[in-house]
């Protein structure tokens, strides 16, 4: 009986610190890591290239095609921006809802 005493008296300091470094290991401080938004830019270069291919006067069809894929290309350039801005709005969204 005194060795089963001896061993059980043994054993609970020996458990508790074990429990104590578990519980300790695992606790973890929170750490708010803020996200880097990067406000979308207009790419202008690209809308200057296209804008130089637009034809003043057309006089013929080939000029209003030309002005008219010239126009589309610009087009996609401004809903490639549209998209880029609708992302950017909803990151800002999710950091504020976030808080």
């Amino acid at each position: 009986m005194l060795v089963l005493n001896a061993v059980v008296c043994t054993l609970i300091p020996v458990v508790f610190f074990i429990l104590l470094a578990f519980a300790l290991s695992s606790c973890a401080t929170r750490v708010t890591v803020q996200n880097p938004v990067m406000v979308p830019e207009i790419p202008k270069d690209e809308i200057e290239e296209l804008r130089m291919l637009l034809i003043d006067e057309p006089q013929t069809q080939k000029d209003l095609m030309n002005n008219l894929y010239v126009t589309e290309g610009l087009l996609y350039v401004y809903v490639d921006y549209t998209d880029a801005l609708e992302g950017y709005i909803e990151d800002i969204s999710s950091d504020v809802f976030e808080e």
